[in-house]
């Protein structure tokens, strides 16, 4: 009757666990050759990691107005890459006034026995991009950095002045308003035509007489399959008319131009690789649409040839009567 105790139970299986366990841990505490290895491989590990090369500051990069300027590899005037990005944004926050009357410009430099180009507004100094901040690995050039980041910050300049504009405002917000009544406009067909398909697929399958089988009927839980067949894709191109709603209505403002273009970019990436995994699924669409056309067509010669035979065997016992 002790036995039968719960608790007695879970202590039991709880002292065996653990004997289990222990015997585990022992017995790969005294394999040699485990022991050894795992002691090699942990001395390997501590020499490469004194052999390896020192890695150096963690790189930043330079966004304004959520545009890339240019990226900090390496420590300048006793700043690191992410102190050089803050001090940047400061001194460009500072000189926002000077941008409509003066130009952004570049001029070269030397800092510490390598060239440097300095970046101003007017004589306002806002930042240094050296040599030591060029991405080796990608081969770039000191002279290309700096003609990307000077054109970053005329882009930036134009999207501030045209945020003032009044007319540009206006015409923006006219582009995103007539986006909107579009994407409304789409909500609503995308709607009714869902639903008018669903009941069309619902109706076809209740018609259906050969999925009932005995006292067994197929034909709602086919109804459900094939209604939310239809409304699950719906809803997912909903989503997608969503996102490029968005997209557009970001483009139509300058300080969110740049997120609606990636955004834009994303969105015909994935349109781009959903369509070609819809054009891969189509051979083995045709082919099982072919073979249900070849399954409903034999299901028809042998439901015509039983009821044939059921006809004759009904006249040959009339005639025997």
């Amino acid at each position: 009757m002790i036995i039968m105790n719960p608790r007695f139970l879970l202590r039991i299986l709880l002292a065996t666990f653990l004997a289990i366990t222990t015997v585990c841990a022992q017995a790969d505490t005294i394999i040699p050759d485990a022991a050894k290895g795992a002691l090699t491989s942990a001395a390997e590990a501590e020499k490469e990691e004194k052999m390896a090369p020192e890695t150096g500051p963690v790189p930043a990069t330079l966004q304004w107005w959520n545009r890339d300027i240019a990226t900090f590899r390496s420590t300048a005037e006793g700043l690191t890459p992410e102190a050089r990005v803050a001090a940047a944004i400061e001194r460009l926050d500072k000189s926002v006034d000077q941008w409509s009357q003066t130009d952004f410009h570049r001029e070269k430099a030397t800092y510490e026995d390598q060239d440097t180009y300095r970046f101003l507004v007017g004589e306002t100094y806002l930042f240094s991009l050296l040599e030591n901040d060029l991405d080796e690995l990608a081969g770039e050039s000191l002279d290309k950095a700096t003609k990307e980041a000077l054109d970053s910050l005329n882009e930036i300049r134009d999207a501030r002045i045209n945020q003032r504009s009044a007319e540009f405002l206006i015409k923006g917000i006219t582009r995103a308003v007539v986006a909107t009544l579009i994407f409304i406009l789409s909500y609503f067909v995308l709607r009714w035509i869902t639903r008018k398909l669903s009941k069309f697929v619902v109706g076809r399958v209740k018609k259906w007489r050969r999925l009932k089988v005995g006292r067994s009927d197929l034909r709602p839980y086919l109804s459900t399959v094939f209604e939310q067949s239809v409304k699950i894709p719906a809803f997912f191109l909903f989503i997608y008319l969503v996102c490029v709603w968005v997209a557009y209505v970001f483009n139509q403002f300058p300080r969110t131009e740049p997120l609606g273009s990636a955004f834009t970019g994303h969105l015909l990436g994935f349109a781009k690789s959903l369509l070609t995994e819809v054009a891969g699924t189509i051979p083995g669409l045709l082919t099982a649409g072919i073979i249900l056309f070849i399954a409903r067509w034999v299901a028809r010669i042998a439901d015509r040839t039983i009821a044939g035979l059921g006809d004759d065997s009904s006249k040959g016992v009339m005639a025997n009567d």
